[in-house]
């Protein structure tokens, strides 16, 4: 793992991301947006998301990820492709 280009505190994500020294962004430099906009401050483990593979999607905590992944599921078996 590369040295932080930033300090050793949690960002709030702006939807582009702070690269470090190596050009990449990091889920784990960030909260979760989700419990964030909930008003708790959990750590991001993954970037997660069914948008265009090459944009960057939102950092999430591995309970809202798992949370997201089981509301698509749900939404898939209910909404078949035809």
């Amino acid at each position: 793992m590369g040295q932080k280009n930033i300090e050793n505190k949690l960002l709030l994500w702006n939807g582009i991301g702070v690269p470090r020294n190596d050009k990449k962004i990091y889920a784990e430099d960030y909260y979760c947006v989700k419990c964030q906009r909930d008003g708790k401050e959990i750590p991001a483990e993954s970037f997660y998301g069914l948008n265009d593979p090459d944009a960057t999607s939102p950092p999430y905590c591995k309970s809202c990820v798992k949370k997201l992944e089981m509301e698509y599921w749900i939404y898939v078996s209910e909404h078949p492709f035809k």
